[in-house]
């Protein structure tokens, strides 16, 4: 890893939402684009949530989900008011023993939080939208 920044969502009602994104793998793709050359780029992203007192007060006799992605009602929007996406850098050897700079940036879109239900640890359930930017240049020798 080159480089890693967490995000944020902060949210209309006093809550954030910090994101990470890890690239975990990529891969040279023998195919012919304009952008050659080309990567597969696998990752993944992660979210954690530090409700405010408001949100903590609004789920506090609510019972606990056994599950978080088997709640279905009591969902709602919730605004993002500010945000900053999350982005890492990486170095990889391309195939011609090229190294190139591979940066991932995750960007939160949507928010929404249940306040039928509650974690085991006595906040609303969040969850977070967001969408992936990839792209890659030819690493400069400082870089590196």
């Amino acid at each position: 890893m080159l480089k890693s920044e967490p995000g944020y969502a902060a949210l209309g009602d006093g809550s954030l939402i910090f994101l990470r994104a890890a690239v975990v793998a990529v891969r040279h793709v023998e195919r012919e684009t304009p952008f050659k050359p080309e990567f597969e780029v696998d990752f993944t992203v992660g979210i954690s949530v530090k409700p405010s007192d408001k949100a903590l007060k609004e789920v506090e006799n609510k019972p606990i989900a056994a599950s978080p992605d088997q709640v279905r009602e009591g969902w709602m929007d919730v605004e993002i008011t500010e945000a900053h996406p999350a982005r890492e850098e990486v170095i990889y050897l391309g195939l011609t023993d090229t190294k190139y700079v591979v940066v991932l940036e995750v960007e939160p879109l949507m928010a929404a939080k249940n306040t039928s239900y509650r974690t085991p640890r006595g906040s609303p359930i969040y969850v977070l939208r967001w969408a992936p930017k990839v792209w890659w240049r030819k690493a400069r020798e400082e870089t590196i």
